[in-house]
């Protein structure tokens, strides 16, 4: 009877450290699944300026700034600088800037010693057009039409100090597998078409560019 009640007892504790490491197991599972959802969620579901989780950061020389740690938040990002500034995610010339930087949790920005970058939330304002012309100056960025922009044909041409520049233009939408693009110097233009929902890049930039206008001019509806 004895020896019953022993195993009884040894029973009984192995089934309370049993219940114990499955709840452990429930818990690190919960915690791992969090993170994992929290790096793989579609930032783009908050694209607007009420659900976008950015918030202003002034990044100085000789540091590393990982998204999600710290005081550097995942989100949409409107980037300035007022020096050439070269680091391993964008380059800016003097006084210019790009809008609507999507930032990715984990995503590294690396600011060389001496640059300082300020980065602020976006506000997803719309091209100004008079007479169906738009002029972005020493500025870059994404664009969702229906929102910055609105749909329809488009021509592209450019300003710039540099002669030797090339810049990006790339139409994409993920839902509809739209992606077109043209890549042009001072002397070239592009047309693009860009319908409800899609985005609108323009990229290319360097450190050494210059001042530069992009010319938008609408064509048709």
């Amino acid at each position: 009877m004895k020896l019953c009640i022993i195993q009884k007892g040894g029973n009984r504790v192995k089934n309370k450290r049993g219940l114990l490491f499955i709840i452990i197991f429930i818990g690190l599972t919960a915690i791992l699944a969090s993170r994992y959802f929290k790096i793989t969620e579609d930032i783009y579901e908050k694209r607007n300026k009420e659900d976008n989780p950015a918030e202003k950061i002034i990044m100085t020389g000789g540091k590393e700034y990982v998204a999600g740690h710290g005081d550097f938040h995942t989100g949409f990002y409107d980037i300035q600088v007022d020096k050439p500034t070269d680091t391993n995610a964008f380059k800016l010339g003097k006084n210019q800037s790009e809008l609507n930087k999507s930032i990715r949790n984990e995503n590294r920005i690396y600011v060389e010693e001496g640059d300082t970058v300020t980065l602020t939330p976006s506000r997803f304002e719309p091209l100004i057009f008079k007479n169906n012309i738009a002029v972005l100056e020493n500025t870059i960025g994404e664009f969702q039409c229906g929102t910055e922009i609105e749909p329809g044909t488009y021509e592209f041409t450019i300003e710039v100090a540099n002669k030797n520049m090339e810049f990006f233009f790339q139409v994409t939408n993920e839902k509809t597998n739209n992606n077109s693009s043209e890549q042009i110097n001072y002397q070239q233009s592009a047309r693009l078409t860009i319908e409800k929902d899609d985005y609108l890049s323009i990229s290319g930039l360097d450190i050494d560019t210059g001042n530069f206008k992009i010319i938008i001019r609408k064509l048709t509806e």
